[in-house]
């Protein structure tokens, strides 16, 4: 036969369950706004094989993805971001993916270009890529077949 609950020992479950539940709801919240935008993560590669090409030998591309721009995550957090970047010294830089949460309704938007134009210090040639959550995109380039650097937005 079951052991009957008594009310005492199901409201003390029932609490300590919501209790749980809002402590990894908070906790949950907590690092998807706090610490994960701030993650960097650097892994380094060295790749060789015949079917590159020689241009590429002795390159440094550096790729980085999903900054969200928004609610989370501000032009100053991305400013640094750019910094650290360029402390790389790349010769290529690729963004694939999600520069800004809501590209129609983000404030700011008109103050990422020039931060992106932080990438054209570089003296190697240099392409920035970037791919919008709208699928809209962002293109830097320089390279020898640009005399002047420009700034697309398709």
């Amino acid at each position: 036969m079951a052991k009957k609950v008594s009310r005492r020992s199901f409201l003390k479950r029932a609490l300590g369950f919501f209790a749980a539940m809002f402590g990894i709801s908070a906790g949950g919240y907590y690092y998807a706004r706090d610490i994960e935008p701030r993650l960097l993560e650097i892994t380094n590669y060295k790749i060789s094989d015949s079917a590159i090409p020689q241009a590429f030998d002795n390159k440094k591309i550096i790729q980085f993805s999903d900054t969200h721009l928004g609610f989370h995550y501000d032009l100053k957090q991305l400013e640094e971001l750019i910094e650290k970047i360029n402390s790389l010294k790349p010769d290529i830089v690729f963004f694939t993916g999600d520069l800004m949460d809501e590209p129609n309704k983000y404030q700011k938007a008109d103050q990422i270009a020039p931060l992106l134009k932080k990438f054209m210090h570089l003296s190697a040639g240099l392409l920035f890529m970037g791919i919008m959550t709208t699928g809209a995109m962002v293109q830097i380039s320089i390279s020898p077949l640009w005399k002047n650097p420009a700034l697309f937005f398709y």
